[in-house]
C-alpha cells in the first residue's frame, strides 16, 4: 500500500507544477474532499501565459539562427572560408524541433480539459471502489512499477539540476534564448513523467482488481453483488485509459519525432569523403597544426568525436522513451489479464446448467454472459483487445492501436541504426587493413 501511496503523492506534486505552468487548473474542495476545476476570467487569461512565452522563444530562436546563417553566407561571399558553411542536417533538425515544440504546446493548451476529465474520472473510480469494497480495498503496487517511477523521477530531477545549475546563462542575449529552450525540454519531460505516473497508478489499480477477482468466493450472495459492483468500474477504467491514450499520443509523438531526428543525425555522420577518412588517422597535434595554418581557432571535430556525440544524444532520447514503452506494455498486459479473468469466471451453477436454446434462456443462465446481461453492462467494454494505447481523438472511437503498433516504428529505426553501425564498422576494418598493406 505504501508503494501506491508514494507514487500517488509524487503524481500530486507533478500536477501542482502543471497547475503553476497553466496546463492544469485544479482546486481542492475540502468540504467534499475532491479536486475540482478552477474557473475564472483571471485564471483563464493568465494560465496560458507561460506556454505562450515558450512558443515565442521558439520563434525567436529560429529567427536568430536564420539571421546568423544569412550573415555567415554574406561573409563567405566577400571572403570565402572565413565563416562556417550551412549545416543542412543541423538546420533541418532545429526547424523540425521547433515545429514539434510549438505543436506540442498548442495541443497541450487546447487539451487542458481532457487532462482534467482524466483526473475527475480517476476520482470517481476511487470513490466507487472505496464505497463498495471498504476494508477490502487494498491498492497495491509491484516493485517493478515503483522502480520505473523512481527511475523517471530521477531523470526529471537530473534534467532540472542540469538546467538550473549546469546550464545557467552567465551572459544575456542568445544564451538566454537557449536557456529558455532548455526550460521547454523540461516542461515536456514533466508532461512525459505525469503520463508515466498515470499509467503506473492505472496498472497498480488493475493489479489490485485482478488479485481481488482471484479472492472472490462466488458461492456467497454478497460476493455476487460485489462482483457486479466491480464490473461496473471497468467502463470507467476504459474511459480513463482512452483519455490517457490521448495524452500518450502527445508524449509518444514528441519522443518518436526526437528519435527520428537523432537517428538521422547519427546516420548522417557516416561519411566516406577523403578528408573525413584521413582525419581519423591523424593525431591531435597534427590537427592543431593544420588549424593554426588555416587560421582557425580550434581544430575541426573528427569523425569519431562526432559519432560519439550523436550516439550520446540518441541514447538520451532512448532513455526517455523506454520507461514510457515499458509502462504502456505493463498497463496493456494487466488490462488484458483483467478482461481474461472476467471471462474465465465460473459462477456456482455454471457447470450444472445445460446450454440454452433461446435468448430468453440465455439471460437466466448462470454463466458470465448471463451475469453481464443481467447487469445491463455493454459487452464492448469487456473485450480483451478493445483497449487502445494511443488515441488521436479525445472521444472514444472504434480504432484500436495496440502496443505492437506503436513499438514497431521504434524497432525499425533502431534496426536501421544497428545495421548502419555494423556496416560502417566492417568498412572501417577493411580500410585499416588496406592502409596497413600500402
Amino acid at each position: 500500500m505504501w508503494r501506491f501511496n508514494l507514487l500517488f503523492i509524487l503524481l500530486k506534486v507533478q500536477c501542482l507544477i502543471l497547475d503553476v505552468v497553466g496546463l492544469l487548473k485544479l482546486r481542492f474542495d475540502r468540504a467534499h474532499q475532491r479536486y475540482r476545476l478552477r474557473r475564472g476570467c483571471c485564471s483563464s487569461f493568465l494560465m496560458p501565459f507561460p506556454c505562450l512565452l515558450l512558443i515565442l522563444l521558439n520563434i525567436i530562436q529560429f529567427l536568430l539562427r536564420c539571421k546568423t546563417e544569412h550573415m555567415n553566407a554574406t561573409y563567405n561571399e566577400v571572403a570565402p572560408g572565413t565563416r562556417p558553411d550551412l549545416d543542412v542536417v543541423d538546420f533541418f533538425m532545429l526547424l523540425a524541433r521547433n515545429i514539434i515544440y510549438v505543436w506540442m504546446l498548442i495541443m497541450c493548451l487546447t487539451g487542458r480539459l481532457q487532462l482534467w476529465y482524466m483526473v475527475d474520472q480517476a476520482q470517481l473510480v476511487y470513490r466507487h471502489l472505496e464505497s463498495v469494497l471498504r476494508e477490502r480495498l487494498q491498492l497495491k503496487c509491484s516493485w517493478l512499477l515503483l522502480f520505473l517511477g523512481i527511475f523517471q523521477l530521477l531523470l526529471l530531477l537530473w534534467l532540472s539540476f542540469s538546467l538550473l545549475f549546469l546550464n545557467f546563462p552567465l551572459t544575456m542575449g542568445e544564451n538566454l534564448i537557449h536557456y529558455g529552450m532548455g526550460a521547454m525540454d523540461l516542461l515536456l519531460v514533466l508532461l512525459l513523467t505525469v503520463n508515466i505516473y498515470q499509467l503506473l497508478l492505472h496498472t497498480a489499480v488493475l493489479q489490485s482488481l485482478n488479485q481481488l477477482l482471484r479472492q472472490l468466493q462466488l458461492q456467497q450472495p454478497n460476493e455476487l453483488n460485489l462482483l457486479r459492483q466491480v464490473l461496473q468500474v471497468c467502463p470507467l477504467l476504459k474511459r480513463i485509459q482512452h483519455l490517457a491514450a490521448f495524452y500518450f499520443r502527445l508524449a509518444f509523438c514528441w519522443l518518436f519525432c526526437q528519435l527520428c531526428l537523432k537517428c538521422g543525425a547519427y546516420v548522417s555522420e557516416f561519411s566516406y569523403e577523403e578528408d573525413v577518412i584521413l582525419s581519423r588517422h591523424k593525431s591531435i597535434d597534427h590537427l592543431e597544426e593544420e588549424a593554426e595554418w588555416l587560421g582557425q581557432e580550434s581544430p575541426p571535430q573528427t569523425r569519431d568525436h562526432a559519432l560519439i556525440f550523436a550516439a550520446f544524444e540518441l541514447a538520451g532520447t532512448l532513455t526517455m522513451m523506454l520507461p514510457l514503452l515499458f509502462t504502456a506494455k505493463l498497463q496493456q498486459r494487466e488490462q488484458k489479464k483483467l478482461m481474461n479473468n472476467i471471462w474465465k469466471i465460473e459462477l456456482p451453477s455454471s457447470k450444472q446448467q445445460v446450454a440454452p436454446r433461446s435468448f430468453s434462456e440465455r439471460r437466466d443462465c448462470k454463466d458470465i454472459i448471463g451475469f453481464l446481461l443481467s447487469t445491463r453492462l455493454p459487452f464492448v467494454d469487456y473485450r480483451p483487445h478493445s483497449v487502445s494505447i494511443l488515441a488521436w481523438k479525445p472521444r472514444p472511437n472504434a480504432a484500436v492501436i495496440t502496443f505492437a503498433g506503436i513499438a514497431s516504428g521504434c524497432k525499425m529505426l533502431l534496426q536501421v541504426v544497428l545495421c548502419t553501425t555494423v556496416v560502417d564498422y566492417l568498412q572501417q576494418v577493411e580500410l585499416d587493413r588496406l592502409q596497413s598493406r600500402s
